[in-house]
């Protein structure tokens, strides 16, 4: 364990013997750490996934440098079929450890397999479009695209749970009950397939004991209790059976029964018969009026039904606009591919920020600061941006500096331009657009750069130089007493040939030239007007 403060090696005391920082509360703070770490992977041992993604979670709430419990993390969420979280924590920790980190196999063996990477990127696809399909009420498209999903992922623990609670929710007990068991190897101890599968057989139970056979069962037994008279004598129960005789009683009462039926029906088909046809003709002519006036009701009904109809249509173009909006180019699909891309790019070539930066700014703010993205989502763009945003203002700088040597202004502009707009704390970029601006003969604009920079940045010594500049553009425009015809007050009286070059600041006429603050730079030069 080291030292925070400085790096070195401690000992048993509660201080560190190189600096004297307190490390008291430091070392408990790592040791809770390990203990969660330990306990993540015994859980991982026995296949209690859900439970040791839990332990690691509070592992690098403890410390996020922990990287073995990171890169363990992944591999949980990868087993689970959580790919896109697995390669996200994979990337954070190559991040914090660059070197003789074991993420680099994991990240290797996933990008040396092409198929397997679309395999990843079809299957978040394929889920997303399902978890749709179900928030929109279509319920068998959304079983047909998780089995697909299964097909291609059937490690997927997410995909078994959304499609066993589909089978719940149609009743299908039995398919349920077998999605339940494969997400149990997959997680054993998984709180909702433990909860789904108690649920499931809560119902198999009341459906067998409504089984037509225990049903018929159960008839059959009373139906014996009712053949057989019991009767006590003193403290014994005696158990007669049902005699013969009284059984050929009975059939000659039913007998009688069905005689007597059939004489009343021969009095009802000649007196009684002949009354009714004629009542049932006239409730028959009733009737006809009855179902005319029926009809007359049912074509208006129908013109309802029609309105419905394209009321519904309506509802479901509407609908169907709404899932272009999630699958199509401007989607939260798209931009998780385009960080996926992002990503990619960056663990093959971590130095080509600008190419990177600009696949980043295809990304819709709505998916950063919203809530239609995950924290995953979110965490592995700010993290990518904030290593790749600030290398790429300074190649975008450096590169505006050459266009300004090369009295390229117009191009410069919009290079620094850039440049600032990536980071904003990029004081040297800002200062030096300022210049652009000027040298391209926009002075207002200059000046309006100038004094941004010395608003933001009041201490730098770029905002003691902008301020010379200013009041020399200030004065300039007030000798002169008109704007060249552009709006800018700069008035250049000087010929062509007696401007200076662009290696150099430009002055206004009779103010001595103001030096300006050198940059550092990443070959060690500047031009005149980075100086």
């Amino acid at each position: 364990m080291r030292c925070y403060n400085c790096g070195c090696d401690l000992s048993e005391n509660d201080f560190c013997t190189a600096c004297g920082a307190d490390v008291g509360i430091y070392k408990k703070i790592i040791r809770l750490s390990n203990r969660y770490y330990n306990e993540g992977l015994a859980r991982a041992k026995v296949r209690d996934l859900s439970g040791a993604a839990e332990s690691l979670r509070q592992s690098l709430k403890c410390n996020k440098y922990n990287t073995e419990a990171r890169n363990l993390l992944g591999l949980v969420y990868f087993e689970m079929g959580e790919a896109v979280d697995a390669i996200s924590e994979w990337v954070i920790s190559k991040n914090f450890q660059p070197k003789k980190n074991i993420a680099d196999d994991f990240l290797n063996s996933v990008q040396s397999n092409p198929s397997k990477w679309d395999a990843i990127r079809q299957t978040t696809k394929k889920y997303n479009l399902a978890v749709d399909y179900c928030r929109q009420d279509s319920l068998d498209l959304a079983i047909i695209q998780l089995k697909s999903l299964l097909k291609m992922n059937p490690k997927m623990l997410k995909g078994h749970l959304l499609l066993a609670l589909l089978y719940i929710n149609g009743e299908e007990w039995d398919r349920a009950a077998r999605s339940i068991a494969k997400a149990k190897t997959i997680d054993a101890n998984n709180t909702t397939a433990l909860l789904y599968e108690a649920e499931i057989e809560e119902a198999i139970l009341a459906r067998n004991e409504m089984s037509p056979e225990l049903v018929a069962k159960k008839k059959k037994q009373k139906k014996i209790k009712e053949d057989i008279v019991t009767y006590r004598s003193g403290n014994e129960t005696i158990i007669q059976p049902l005699n013969n005789s009284e059984r050929h009683a009975g059939l000659a009462t039913l007998l009688n029964v069905i005689i007597g039926l059939v004489i009343g029906l021969a009095i009802m088909w000649y007196l009684v018969l002949p009354a009714r046809i004629r009542a049932a003709q006239s409730n028959a002519n009733s009737d006809v009026v009855e179902v005319s006036n029926q009809l007359t009701e049912k074509s208006a009904s129908m013109d309802e039904l029609q309105k419905r109809a394209d009321a519904l249509e309506s509802e479901n173009a509407e609908l169907m606009k709404q899932m272009a909006n999630i699958t199509g180019s401007d989607g939260i699909i798209q931009a998780s591919d385009i960080l996926m891309d992002a990503a990619q790019r960056y663990m093959e070539n971590p130095d080509d920020v600008i190419e990177i930066a600009e696949s980043l700014s295809k990304i819709d703010a709505q998916y950063i600061t919203g809530s239609e993205s995950s924290d995953t989502f979110k965490s592995l763009y700010e993290m990518l941006h904030k290593d790749v945003s600030e290398k790429a203002s300074n190649q975008y700088m450096e590169k505006g500096l050459d266009q300004l040597k090369d009295e390229k202004y117009t191009d410069a502009i919009e290079t620094l331009t850039k440049a600032c707009d990536l980071d904003a704390e990029n004081v040297e970029a800002l200062y030096n657009l300022g210049h652009a601006y000027r040298r391209n003969d926009q002075i207002s604009k200059a000046n309006e750069i100038y004094r941004k920079v010395m608003k933001d940045f009041p201490e730098s010594e770029y905002a003691k130089n902008a301020k010379e500049y200013v009041e020399e553009g200030d004065e300039s425009a007030l000798d002169n007493g008109n704007d060249n015809g552009n709006g800018n007050g700069n008035v250049n009286n000087e010929p062509e040939a007696a401007q200076p070059d662009a290696a150099s600041p430009v002055p206004a006429q009779d103010v001595p030239v103001i030096p300006v603050l050198p940059m550092n730079t990443t070959d060690g030069a500047a031009d005149g007007t980075a100086q």
